[in-house]
């Protein structure tokens, strides 16, 4: 008896936290991506953006210009207004009726706040992951057919081998020892269950990225 109530209560728990992910009718709850009845997907130009970075100029036209990917649709570019001097640029997706999210972000590591204390510390953060050594965080090299970026890997704590629970599935590459482009899936509804699952469903995007990977 107290097994099957057990089975019911993980039942229910992985219903409720299913119901989180898609139940658009909640207004204090984070906000849902609209339905394409109400919404036309639309990309502005780079010199509408209002960025006023060399920076970012640098970095937008590495970005795929896609409006929908994999069931994702194209909801903004973040940062240029919010946070308009720092170095890094967000292309934000999401699936319409859910908070299931998308967001590809590329940072210029070349930045004056890299050489700071802060800096430093934030890019020590992000190389964690890189390292091979970093098994126990989830972090899994990509295979060769899928591996665009020699420094490239799949990271979330759900495919560490000790166990781990995450709602989010990161992609990470360093390219030409400057640039971190980083993908981040929202996933409360697991739906990638390994990191081979999650490369093959990122590899048509990533292979349009339009940064060239010169050695």
């Amino acid at each position: 008896m107290k097994k099957l109530f057990l089975i019911v209560l993980l039942f229910v728990s992985k219903l409720l936290m299913a119901q989180a992910a898609i139940d658009c009718n909640d207004p204090n709850l984070l906000s849902c991506c609209p339905s394409l009845a109400s919404y036309t997907p639309k990309m502005k130009l780079y010199e509408d953006l209002g960025c006023k970075t060399d920076r970012k100029a640098a970095e937008y036209p590495f970005f795929p210009k896609m409006l929908e990917y994999q069931g994702y649709i194209f909801r903004d570019i973040s940062s240029c207004a919010a946070q308009n001097m720092d170095c890094s640029l967000m292309f934000d997706y999401c699936v319409p009726q859910t908070r299931e999210t998308m967001r590809v972000k590329i940072t210029d590591y070349k930045d004056p706040f890299f050489a700071t204390n802060q800096g430093k510390a934030a890019l020590n953060m992000d190389f964690l992951v890189l390292n091979p050594q970093a098994l126990a965080l989830g972090s899994h090299e990509l295979s060769p057919m899928n591996r665009k970026y020699k420094k490239s890997r799949i990271v979330s704590a759900r495919f560490s081998p000790y166990g781990g629970k995450s709602d989010d599935v990161m992609y990470y590459a360093f390219v030409n020892d400057r640039y971190m482009i980083t993908i981040t899936l929202t996933d409360k509804m697991n739906r990638f269950k390994s990191a081979l699952e999650t490369e093959g469903f990122l590899n048509s995007y990533i292979e349009q990225i339009n940064l060239k990977e010169t050695y």
